[in-house]
């Protein structure tokens, strides 16, 4: 580029907060866009440090608007002119921003440039760490500042510890608080402005709690408690150098110290925020008394020193004193009391660590007089559960609690229909085969990019129909390396309000057929609707044929279908893909008419339906998570079944339990939608009509709405 332009003006974007603003008015020193890899490579020139979070946020937006898979940005600084203070607040910036934790240190420490070496004068206690970081610094330095730097470290003397400042603050604020609780109250009508924190570099100073030393004796494991400041593990870092923590023990272990009378005892604990190690060499005898008072869900405080220790390579606490608490645990105050339905224990794979036994006694804590295990395709746990809910009622608790038993099952909807919506057609009359290309996978947010279809007709492929979409946005670098098209392909498209109308037209009346139908199918109707065009659609679903009629095939794959049938074609254009799908449907059809009777076109339902019913390839098809319940005798002895043969008979990837053996086996069970992963919530998501929503429901006992943070995963980012 001649004359360098603010990136803002180049790529016409806005910035999103106001950390980023530095990035978008920065200087753009060289461009390199490669369209086919879906990459940019951007150098700037900025004003000032630009942070790693702030550089993110706007490659991630250029990414998200340019359709982009790779961006980077390269800040160079070079051109920069630092000298002095301003060279050292920048230094200090950039520092901060990849090593956090040394904030203070780096901020404390006086910087300055002397005969070509960079001069750290830090306090003393953080001159060991930078030691440790001096390489990485050097080649950081020389990075920015575009030369060879040289660091070299360089103890001061600090008149007071950071711990030393903070605990006179404290006393400064608890001396004014006793003073203003003894002046004479204000008159009603004067307003008082809320003192505010204190400020010192920046940092504000809130009063910290303390620990109440007066503790019972028989609580007290090992030395004397103190007041010192209590602390939550998250805020644990290496500049804490003391302080209480209250936790759980998960983990514990003794060490014997060879050729001494001496044993470490180690144990890790956590306050549902983080996890701490704490670790004390103590006499054999002391060490094991104390070990014998504590274990894994013993719940301590413990008090002492915080440091680094290079033999745990983390931050562990040495304890000055222990102290036993008592377990805590939540409380439900609601008058009318929930009951859990959707239990996962430990015998869930990779999804759940409750052991049944805590999730049983936290529900009579909680008062709930009732509770359901749901795990996922397995009931390892019932005797557990009896037997603990046992233990409680000969403690006299939980008397008229019920237990419910159930699962959460892997379930294929066999008998959903293969074709969809009505139609007076019949079996050999003309349909159209098509198929699409789009932006991505959500007809809400993605759009069409390639319409083709033909006619068919007692088994005759006739008249074609292709087009290519010009989309609103860029194509995304991965859709282009997929499918071939790209922006250049749909440079003199027509958009989808020119096309729309005239594929409806080609397909006038006929019933439609497309491979995984609902897919395709989707984004025509999102275009409708866009359009405000009002049409009712019949369509057919060449996978569930596929499923009935090549029930062996590893899977049913439109490439995977037509190299068993024999058909070559180029996968992933829409043109080749329906003329390839037009001889698989009127293949696939002969199969169907050679072994069931077949009329109107909707009656390769029932057909299609009776191929399908238990049979082991339906496993091989898309699963959705189903809710089991117990109701009675017959309905667990029924659940049982269902467990046996979801591992022997169905087992693909996941126990499998086929819709068509789930209704044959129903009596004593009752059916919940589950949560998103359940077919319900898939449709809604999917953008299913009232009607079919309608229709699924009636499946079920109870629908389950599940609290909303619990889906909050779907509309994070990318």
């Amino acid at each position: 580029m001649s004359e360098l332009v603010v990136l803002q003006t180049l790529l016409d974007l806005q910035p999103t907060d106001q950390d980023s603003q530095a990035v978008w008015e920065s200087l753009v020193s060289r461009v390199k866009v490669e369209r086919e890899k879906g990459s940019m490579a951007l150098t700037l020139q900025p004003k000032w440090y630009l942070n790693r979070a702030a550089l993110d946020e706007v490659r991630r937006q250029i990414s998200r608007g340019y359709g982009l898979e790779h961006v980077s940005i390269t800040p160079d600084y070079t051109p920069l002119s630092l000298e002095g203070d301003e060279l050292a607040m920048f230094l200090r910036e950039a520092y901060t921003d990849v090593f956090g934790a040394m904030r203070r240190a780096f901020y404390t420490a006086d910087l300055s440039l002397e005969e070509g070496r960079l001069v750290l004068h830090a306090y003393e206690e953080y001159v060991f760490r930078l030691e440790q970081l001096c390489t990485q610094l050097e080649i950081m330095t020389a990075d920015l500042l575009g030369r060879p730097m040289r660091i070299e470290l360089i103890a001061k003397c600090a008149t007071q510890s950071f711990a030393e400042q903070r605990e006179e603050e404290l006393r400064r604020l608890a001396q004014e608080q006793a003073a203003a609780m003894l002046l004479p109250s204000a008159p009603k009508e004067t307003k008082k402005t809320p003192a505010q924190p204190r400020q010192n570099g920046g940092r504000k100073y809130e009063p910290v709690p303390k620990y109440k030393s007066e503790v019972a004796e028989d609580d007290i494991l090992y030395g004397r408690p103190s007041s010192m400041p209590i602390l939550k593990m998250e805020d644990v870092n290496v500049d804490t150098s003391k302080g209480s923590v209250t936790g759980t023990i998960f983990w514990k272990e003794t060490r014997k110290i060879n050729g001494k009378d001496k044993t470490v005892l180690t144990f890790d604990f956590s306050d549902g925020t983080g996890s701490l190690r704490a670790s004390k060499v103590l006499p054999d005898e002391e060490a094991k008394a104390l070990s014998g008072k504590i274990g894994p869900d013993t719940r301590v405080t413990v008090q002492g020193m915080i440091s680094y220790s290079k033999y745990d390579r983390d931050l562990v606490i040495s304890p000055s004193a222990i102290i036993k608490e008592k377990k805590t645990m939540r409380d439900d105050n609601s008058e009318e009391k929930r009951v859990e339905l959707h239990l996962h224990t430990n015998m869930s794979a990779m999804d759940s660590l409750v052991d049944v036994k805590k999730g049983l006694e936290l529900a009579l804590h909680m008062g709930h007089n009732a509770m359901a295990i749901t795990d996922h395709g397995v009931v390892h746990n019932f005797p557990d559960a009896e037997h603990a809910l046992a233990g409680f009622q000969k403690k006299g608790k939980g008397k008229d609690f019920k237990l419910i038993f159930g699962v959460e099952a892997y379930c294929v909807n066999d008998l959903g229909s293969t074709v969809k919506g009505s139609t007076e057609a019949g079996v050999d009359d003309e349909v159209v085969v098509f198929d699409l290309e789009t932006t991505g996978l959500s007809p809400k947010t993605c759009e069409i990019i390639e319409i083709a279809a033909v006619r068919v007709k007692n088994g005759e492929i006739g008249k074609e129909y292709h087009t290519y979409v010009k989309p609103n946005a860029p194509i995304p670098g991965n859709i282009t390396d997929l499918t071939g098209i790209s922006d250049k392909t749909v440079a003199d498209a027509r958009s989808i309000a020119e096309v729309l109308p005239e594929f409806l037209q080609f397909c006038g009346s006929c019933p439609l057929v497309a491979h995984n139908a609902a897919f395709d199918v989707s984004f025509v109707k999102a275009a409708c609707e866009q359009q405000e065009i009002s049409r009712e659609f019949c369509y057919l679903d060449t996978v569930e044929l596929c499923r009935a009629l090549l029930p062996d095939a590893r899977n049913h794959k439109l490439n995977t279908v037509a190299s068993i049938l024999g058909f070559s074609f180029n996968h992933h254009r829409a043109d080749e893909d329906t003329r390839v799908l037009a001889k698989i449907y009127v293949g696939l059809l002969k199969r169907l008419k050679d072994q069931c009777a077949l009329d109107r076109f909707t009656d390769i339902n029932n057909a299609v339906r009776e191929l399908k019913e238990g049979s082991v390839g339906t496993a091989k098809a898309r699963s959705h998570h189903l809710v089991i319940l117990v109701k009675n005798q017959t309905g667990m002895f029924n659940l049982y079944k269902l467990i046996s043969e979801s591992h022997l008979k169905y087992f693909h990837r996941h126990p499998i339990i086929p819709l068509s053996v789930l209704m044959a086996n129903r009596e004593g069970l009752i059916l919940g939608s589950a949560y998103e992963a359940g077919e319900l919530f898939s449709a809604v998501v999917d953008g299913k009509s009232w009607g079919e929503l309608c229709d699924l429901a009636r499946m079920f006992d109870y629908l389950e709405i599940q609290p909303i943070g619990n889906n909050a995963f779907m509309l994070r980012g990318d």
